[in-house]
């Protein structure tokens, strides 16, 4: 062979070993790039983290196993150090100004329990704010500015055991997104939207019919745009039945199975086992969805307020047959009776007892408004 020609084909190999490694180097970027988006989501959810963080932590600094801790309520020297007695630190990195602008705001509520009341609050007793009052001015503007027409309740449930895996799975799909999150203590998060934003959480699938055309098995075509959707920690049908003995979809899970044999948390409903709903979880959402329908004007009736069986039937099944709609329903109803709503910032409300058994209801705000480096 001569020197010429294998010097020809040594230039195209090395060509193709060039392009070999371009297409292996561009595969791994984009998996990288991918796996950095999953982790750090965009910069709007990476605020919405930092504020569910930082709720948490101002929640954990209050109350331990559901009491109020000791030397809070009525103390004015530990409202006046809040910031400090809970460990809650802003010293962060200051090249945008993030400290000197005062990019957080966090507001704490004490109130008297009220079950008459939406949300239990009764008389305020204690009030702490810290931080830039014109970032939950500017909020509340926004939110009024892109206020949707919203006319229905979407009800889920998560087929997952713990609010953890729940936000796991919501932040992997990309196409998955829900206004709000009810643990089974009764715990309300906020879900990767807010209300005057549209989430991707009642979607129809390629194919499917619309109800008009098809009343059984089919899809309602644009729910999202005109609904609210929240997701309830449950497990549903995943427990399985006696037939099978399936157990949540992930073989013999020892948590799927705790709660649906051995904590007595299942119910069979025609021979399928079902996860009940706490009496906390439920009450926690008719606080909820009592706040939505006074802001949206939504009537309390289950023509407005459904599941997403009734969505998407023939291939949903959430919330299921376990759940209470009658008693829900009717709780609603009474709370909504007294005008009064949490605010759409809200990222945590809970119930707390002090010493001597009485209750209250705390209120917490955060808002993180700073910007990230990756944000213009």
């Amino acid at each position: 062979m001569s020197k010429g020609k294998l010097n020809k084909m040594n230039k195209k190999g090395d060509k193709i070993i060039s392009v070999y490694w371009f297409v292996i180097l561009f595969i791994v970027a984009g998996a990288v790039a991918y796996m950095a988006y999953l982790f750090y989501g965009a910069p709007y959810n990476a605020r919405v983290v930092e504020e569910r963080i930082l709720t948490n932590q101002i929640a954990d600094c209050l109350s331990e196993g559901g009491y109020l801790k000791e030397g809070i309520l009525g103390n004015e020297n530990f409202k006046e150090n809040f910031l400090k007695e809970c460990n809650l630190n802003f010293n962060v990195e200051d090249v945008y100004g993030w400290k000197e602008q005062e990019q957080y705001y966090v507001s704490v509520g004490f109130y008297e329990f009220d079950a008459n009341m939406p949300d239990g609050f009764g008389n305020e007793l204690f009030n702490i704010t810290k931080g830039n009052v014109n970032l939950k001015i500017a909020e509340d503007l926004k939110n009024l500015e892109k206020k949707r027409e919203v006319d229905r309740i979407v009800i889920h449930y998560t087929e997952s055991p713990t609010l953890r895996s729940a936000e796991q799975e919501f932040r992997s799909i990309e196409s998955k997104s829900i206004h709000y999150l009810v643990d089974k203590d009764g715990r309300i998060v906020k879900g990767e939207k807010d209300e005057n934003e549209k989430a991707d959480h009642a979607g129809c699938g390629i194919g499917r019919p619309d109800c008009s055309e098809s009343p059984d098995n089919c899809c309602v075509r644009g729910v999202n745009e005109r609904s609210m959707g929240i997701e309830l920690v449950n497990l549903g049908d995943m427990c399985g039945d006696e037939t099978n003995k399936r157990l949540c979809n992930f073989g013999n899970d020892e948590t799927c199975k705790q709660i649906c044999q051995d904590i007595g948390n299942g119910i069979e409903i025609q021979g399928q086992i079902w996860e009940k709903y706490p009496d906390e979880q439920v009450n926690a959402l008719s606080d909820l969805v009592a706040g939505i329908v006074l802001r949206y004007n939504i009537p309390v009736d289950r023509e407005h307020i459904i599941g997403h069986d009734e969505v998407d039937p023939g291939r949903k099944v959430d919330p299921g047959p376990a759940f209470p709609w009658t008693e829900f329903i009717e709780q609603v109803k009474q709370k909504a009776k007294g005008g009064v709503y949490v605010s759409p910032g809200l990222a945590r409300s809970f119930y707390v007892l002090d010493k001597t058994g009485k209750q209250y209801t705390v209120q917490i705000s955060a808002i993180v408004g700073k910007k990230e480096k990756n944000e213009a």
